[in-house]
């Protein structure tokens, strides 16, 4: 269960950070929960992280479905857009990025599949095998979501990234467990399965060999710290949208996927969870909160400025709406 503080807004703690010389000892440890609406609650943690042992800065939105919410996703296949223009778009109560880039991943929207796993390579640098599809999240049309292990591939037991990506493609394309779905989004690494926090053994190699790796080989890609994005569904149905900031030393450090594995299981208990593109662009939207205009609450990295305005524009994103 997740130990709550309740405290005066956390802005003030982190402009301290910001703007003041200060020890590490000298940042309180915070949990702040504000409600947004009617069963939606916006959990946001400051301070020094035990999961990581470092400085943090958590935002996590917990919906409960049960409310009227649903989860939609919007994908531009033409022109990218930053987050507070699609949570503006849809008057969306909450907003956040969602898939890595569209050549390497699955995404199926209102029915109608838009990428197909083009690459068998991941694009940038071109050299590594594409390892973004071990898990899917899926919307059903009440924007009910689902994530499923896609490493349940017909050779059982063995990661997606072990596989040939036309395999990977036969698994999207024809598997009719997920004609249901009219929405799909793609990703990786699968954190959580069932309460198995896969997450934690996705990298396999240790620290010291990361930097001999190519910056896109998912053992240094996940296995180093960055600001990172997640979604994760408890047992009671409630859905966890995760923004981890990052890239800023002794204010926010990010975390690799296995202290992001870790940290949602300690303070969480979701019973799946899945990695979604992070880095740069990591961006939280709320409504009424954050920035006055663009209600970004999270300080994205793109810009390499502790501020609201670093927003990364992107394909694609997923959003929170009423019933109405």
């Amino acid at each position: 269960m997740m130990t709550t503080i309740r405290t005066v807004s956390v802005l003030p703690l982190l402009l301290l950070v910001l703007f003041r010389p200060c020890r590490a000892e000298d940042i309180p440890v915070r949990w702040e929960d504000r409600t947004v609406a009617d069963g939606v609650v916006y959990h946001e943690f400051l301070g020094v992280e035990p999961v990581s042992g470092d400085h943090q800065f958590v935002h996590v939105v917990e919906i409960d479905p049960g409310k009227g919410y649903r989860l939609a996703v919007d994908y531009d296949a033409d022109s990218p857009h930053i987050a507070s223009e699609i949570h503006r778009k849809h008057n969306a109560i909450v907003t956040i990025n969602a898939g890595y880039e569209g050549e390497a991943i699955f995404i199926k929207s209102a029915g109608r599949v838009m990428r197909d796993i083009q690459c068998d390579t991941i694009p940038t640098p071109g050299h590594v095998p594409n390892w973004k599809n071990d898990g899917a999240l899926c919307l059903s049309p009440d924007g009910i979501p689902v994530i499923l292990n896609t490493m349940l591939w017909p050779e059982a037991g063995v990661s997606a990234y072990g596989l040939a990506v036309s395999i990977q493609r036969e698994f999207f394309r024809n598997n009719p467990c997920l004609d249901a779905f009219p929405d799909i989004i793609s990703s990786a690494p699968l954190l959580i399965d069932d309460y198995n926090p896969v997450g934690e053994s996705f990298v396999s190699v240790p620290p010291e060999v990361f930097t001999s790796l190519e910056y896109e080989n998912p053992q240094r890609h996940q296995g180093v710290r960055h600001p990172r994005t997640a979604v994760a569904l408890k047992a009671d149905g409630h859905i966890l949208l995760i923004v981890v900031d990052g890239r800023q030393k002794g204010i926010c450090e990010g975390f690799s996927a296995k202290e992001l594995t870790r940290f949602l299981a300690v303070n969480f208990n979701p019973q799946y969870a899945l990695n979604l593109d992070g880095g740069g662009s990591s961006t939280m939207c709320i409504r009424g909160l954050g920035h006055p205009t663009t209600h970004v609450v999270n300080y994205p990295s793109d810009n390499r400025s502790a501020d609201h305005d670093g927003e990364r524009a992107l394909l694609s994103f997923i959003f929170v709406t009423g019933a109405d």
